[in-house]
């Protein structure tokens, strides 16, 4: 174990180090050149070892020896460079099913300093156009079936032998990749110097509404995890299989780059069928699988017909990488093939291969855990409320920090400064904890606090006490929509083999363990009535404690005018509305304040009704702002329902795209940023929370997507939104959502992540049909298939009367999912 500090004192254990609240990583550090010019393909083909058969293709047979491939390479780059043109910064685009030809394209275009990005195979014309659009490369490595997606006016390099006169004559072919691999080099070995912070690839990683973002990997970030995969403790005889796409950031590191380096042998499936991966290790005698969490389910599945069937006994290692794989599915793999070791591993697009990971039979009995971190890499778990560090078995977002972390993100400063600070510090939107001997879990994605009667309840402080039950194996807490509460607690319970847990007992248990009252601690009510009241002479009537009754008494008792409450409590007196103006006289009441919570249109409707005469007034604001942002200020302004009133005094406002960063307009939605004298200078003790949150003009970011009307109304629509991750891909459910509402027989819909062994989640739509239309489950279906990716499908439909809402309109997703899920 090696620190950056010599003077730093760390636990040998678990690498924490309490002076500065970081986790080291406890493998050895990496050997990185010195040499600031060297490129990662030279740093590649520089590395000894005495592979042969660098490469095969499990469907024809056809072999690349190492020899075969670095003379493939060398020729592939003098032809772009001497004949195409390719120049240094220069993109090249590779549209291609799995082949063995890619790794050969890869290490051409970076040796010549130029980038390589990719697409995926699946996607539609119209979303590689918008890549592309961005992107801007010069050349595209494609297929003649492929091809046809790609945007006329653009040049080509086939990588198939097939006849290309077919295809659309705008498109240029200026080569065929099999005659180039054959072509002798022109002698001419002058190139661009390739500087190691230069880019050498760039991965387009998806956002949670609009376009993708593409990630920036230099030279070094590579070179970094090429030497530390050179590091693993992988068998120099080892056999892959490679199955995963070659296109994702786990497929191109780990076979166009890392088993390169080390000599190992590869076999290529274009694509992947299960009895053709089980024909493949038993015909080439394969050692090692890199595969996705749904293979290993199919596997488990399957387990007798593939055992009776095909030969595994030379399988000793399956890597599992690009999505969570649970414990269930790891326990389930491992009783039906006892011989074979799970080798977990945990990074991002942005991580270029730093994370975590297993290495050892001996750590992958660690079921849960994606391993200890890599070599040079560093971490910090940070509480994302407080922004505090955290130490060892303490739950927060997991952060960065080492050699081969990502530049950025394309064109894209904003997104670059909001995930990757000024420190290095990846911030990777992952709840995680590591444990006293340095292992990593993978807890959950960030959630979205629980608004319960106005507190904020996070889910992860319940589920860590859920799971010190000895009767519990795991669990989860959601938000569950409750008209009186606005939302509460909702747990997910595993209970350990033979346990007979009731809901009562899980209930008891987490009660016992806390307790809440109504507070004058939160802003809402230390501002309006410490120092709001005071400062303009009103009187004040304090409860101690929250009585209905109580509250109804001291309003007749002390001719009460105005009520400060949480929308619960006005549910409250919908319910009781009968007796409580049989009981009580509450004529001097006019208005009633709510914040804290949504208020939703019904319940607004309700009051007016049962409280003519009361006007109810809403507002938004936050902690960070002081009492802030935006309020309805007069019977006019709380007429325009849904919305929480016009900015406050002295605030401005901007609606900015949560992708792009552009600054919106009217009527256009976006992250709402706020700025005035009442926003916070910050958090205590800690600067990253402050710049993440409070940029250096002054304008609160406040997580909130909005748009404000033609009026100067706030309309609060959601938080940001969380992906559906089917199969590792990334689905954003309002890109599915635009397209579903231009049906011309869709009134209303709302896509939600629904559970699937396999997939892990796939796009469940609900859907609100035109009065009179028979529109089909088939036809919903398949009016998406025909606009998205296969792995953006739409694959459940269910129709509904309308969506439920807030009354600022955002869409109740978990009440659906409840919905949705309550027949499981």
């Amino acid at each position: 174990m090696a620190y950056p500090e010599r003077d730093l004192i760390v636990d040998p254990r678990s690498g924490f180090c309490k002076s500065n609240s970081t986790f080291y990583s406890k493998r050895q550090p990496l050997s990185l050149p010195p040499n600031l010019s060297l490129d990662v393909t030279t740093f590649i083909s520089s590395q000894p070892h005495r592979g042969k058969t660098a490469f095969i293709d499990a469907a024809t047979g056809q072999c690349l020896t190492f020899s075969d491939l670095w003379r493939a390479v060398d020729r592939v780059a003098d032809c772009l460079y001497h004949e195409v043109g390719i120049r240094r910064g220069d993109v090249v685009l590779i549209l291609s099913p799995n082949s063995i030809y890619i790794p050969v394209v890869c290490l051409s275009v970076m040796s010549l300093g130029a980038v390589f990005t990719t697409a995926n195979t699946l996607n539609t014309s119209g979303e590689i156009s918008k890549q592309i659009a961005d992107s801007n490369p010069t050349l595209v490595f494609t297929t003649r079936q492929l091809a046809p997606k790609l945007p006329v006016a653009i040049s080509v390099v086939l990588t198939d032998d097939e006849v290309y006169q077919e295809l659309t004559s705008a498109i240029r072919v200026v080569g065929i990749l099999s005659e180039m691999v054959k072509k002798e080099p022109s002698g001419q070995r002058v190139r661009d110097r390739v500087n190691q912070d230069d880019t050498a690839m760039m991965l387009y990683s998806s956002g949670t509404t609009g376009p993708s973002k593409g990630v920036i990997s230099s030279h070094r970030n590579l070179t970094a995890h090429v030497a530390r995969f050179i590091s693993d403790n992988l068998k120099r005889d080892d056999i892959f299989i490679c199955t995963v796409p070659m296109f994702h950031t786990y497929g191109l590191l780990t076979f166009a780059m890392g088993t390169v380096a080390l000599g190992l042998t590869v076999v290529i499936l274009r694509r992947f069928q299960l009895n053709d991966m089980m024909d493949a290790v038993e015909k080439h005698r394969a050692t090692a699988l890199a595969l996705a969490p749904p293979v290993l389910v199919a596997m488990i599945n399957e387990a007798d017909l593939i055992k009776a069937k095909y030969d595994l006994s030379s399988l000793k290692t399956v890597r599992c990488g690009g999505a969570p794989l649970s414990k269930e599915v790891t326990e389930g793999f491992l009783e039906k093939y006892p011989t074979v070791d799970i080798l977990q591993g945990y990074a991002l697009t942005e991580s270029n291969g730093g994370g975590a990971f297993t290495n050892s039979a001996e750590e992958s009995r660690r079921y849960g855990t994606a391993g200890t971190l890599t070599s040079d890499v560093e971490a910090r778990i940070v509480d994302p409320n407080t922004g505090r560090f955290m130490g060892i078995n303490q739950t927060g977002e997991l952060w960065l920090k080492g050699p081969s972390i990502s530049k950025g993100y394309f064109k894209n400063q904003e997104a670059t400064n909001e995930t990757i600070n000024l420190e290095g510090w990846l911030k990777t939107g992952d709840l995680c904890y590591i444990d006293e001997d340095g292992f990593l879990f993978v807890v959950d994605r960030l959630k979205e606090l629980i608004k319960y009667k106005g507190y904020q309840v996070p889910p992860a402080e319940l589920e860590a006490l859920l799971i010190t039950h000895p009767d519990i194996l795991d669990a989860a807490v959601i938000p569950f929509p409750d008209k009186e509460a606005g939302q509460y607690p909702m747990a997910y319970v595993v209970r350990k083999h033979e346990s007979n847990l009731s809901e009562k007992q899980v209930i008891d248990f987490i009660s016992k363990q806390g307790l809440c009252t109504v507070p004058m601690f939160h802003s809402f009510g230390l501002l309006a009535f410490a120092m709001g009241s005071v400062a303009s002479g009103s009187t004040v009537v304090i409860l101690r404690r929250f009585g209905l009754d109580d509250m109804m008494q001291a309003v007749e008792k002390y001719k009460a005018t105005i009520l400060s409450l949480a929308p619960p409590v006005l549910v409250a007196m919908i319910n009781g509305a009968d007796q409580l103006k049989a009981k009580y006289d509450f004529t001097s009441l006019r208005k009633v304040r709510c914040g804290g919570a949504p208020l939703s249109k019904e319940v607004m409707d309700s009051f007016l009704e049962k409280y003519p005469t009361v006007n109810i007034f809403q507002g938004y604001a936050l902690t960070e702002s002081h009492g802030s942002g935006a309020s309805t200020e007069s019977v006019e302004e709380s007429l325009k329902y849904g919305a929480v009133g016009l900015l406050s005094s002295g605030i401005e406002a901007r609606i900015v795209d949560p992708d792009t960063g552009r600054v919106m307009g009217v009527n256009q939605p976006g992250e709402l940023w706020l700025k005035g004298p009442s926003i916070s200078k910050g958090y205590f003790g800690n600067e990253e929370a402050t710049n993440e949150t409070i940029n250096l003009e002054g304008w609160l970011k406040t997580g909130d997507l909005c748009y404000i009307d033609e009026d100067g109304f706030l309309f609060v629509v959601d938080r940001l939104k969380e992906l559906i991750k089917y199969k590792g891909y990334q689905v954003p459910p309002a890109e599915l959502e635009a397209l579903l509402i231009a049906h011309p027989h869709i009134l209303d819909a709302a896509v939600i992540p629904f559970p699937d062994r396999e997939a892990g989640q796939y796009p469940m739509a609900y859907v609100a049909r035109k009065p009179e239309s028979n529109l089909s489950e088939k036809e919903v279906i398949d009016f998406i298939s025909n606009q998205v990716a296969p792995y953006k499908k739409i694959r459940k439909v269910a129709f509904i009367s309308s969506i439920p809402k807030t009354a600022s309109g955002k869409t109740l997703r978990k009440d659906l999912i409840k919905l949705a899920t309550s027949k499981l």
